[in-house]
């Protein structure tokens, strides 16, 4: 579909005006916004903590500050379940594949950023990730953390760290609080795979009773 489209508006152009290197600057950013336009910021909802695994995918960074961290306070994306004290099932969150923990004693803050809801999510009893509800004045403590942001949309209020083995994303939905979400790609994208293979197999259990 991209390459049709780019075809298409490469044919409406002159060759002066679309030359090759722009081309490719061009292809490379409208597939980015592809990627990621799709993803969206958790919410209270069983089901919506999710981001298509693409974007931890797109353009990662060598040596991204956020690969050496890997991980969320004193605790490493990998780390088991066991390692982990203080902390309580959420059940509203869970899922059969995915178990959501909160600690019920935290510091509710990023810095000087007051976090309201503070979330853990394993894969498997493996950790992966977290989802936090902050504001976006958590945004420069995070790029002291994990350098500068990518934006795709600069109207947008949602900003990305994209490395080799972790990701963030910070976005605010209009009329909505922001959320800070900080994933282990390859963990991330082998849950959003068993979470496919189960949809697809309810699918076809079900097809026999329609």
């Amino acid at each position: 579909m991209i390459i049709s489209l780019f075809s298409s508006i490469r044919a409406e152009l002159p060759n002066r005006a679309f030359s090759q290197p722009l081309a490719c600057i061009w292809l490379r950013c409208f597939s980015l916004s592809l990627l990621l336009g799709a993803c969206t910021a958790p919410s209270d909802s069983a089901d919506a903590v999710t981001t298509p695994s693409s974007a931890a995918q797109a353009t990662p960074q060598k040596t991204a500050p956020i690969d050496a961290k890997n991980g969320f306070r004193t605790h490493h994306f990998g780390d088991d379940l066991h390692t982990f004290s203080d902390l309580e099932l959420n059940a509203s969150q869970s899922t059969p594949l995915k178990r959501v923990y909160q600690k019920r004693h935290e510091q509710k803050r990023i810095g000087t950023t007051p976090v309201f809801i503070l979330r853990y999510n394993f894969y498997h009893n493996t950790f992966y990730g977290v989802d936090i509800e902050t504001t976006l004045e958590v945004l420069p403590t995070l790029m002291r953390l994990y350098g500068p942001a990518s934006q795709t949309d600069v109207a947008q209020q949602r900003y990305w760290w994209i490395g080799q083995m972790a990701s963030a994303t910070l976005q605010k939905a209009p009329g909505a609080t922001p959320w800070l979400s900080i994933w282990n790609n390859r963990l991330r994208q082998q849950l959003e795979a068993a979470e496919q293979a189960a949809r697809q197999q309810q699918t076809q259990q079900a097809s026999p009773d329609l």
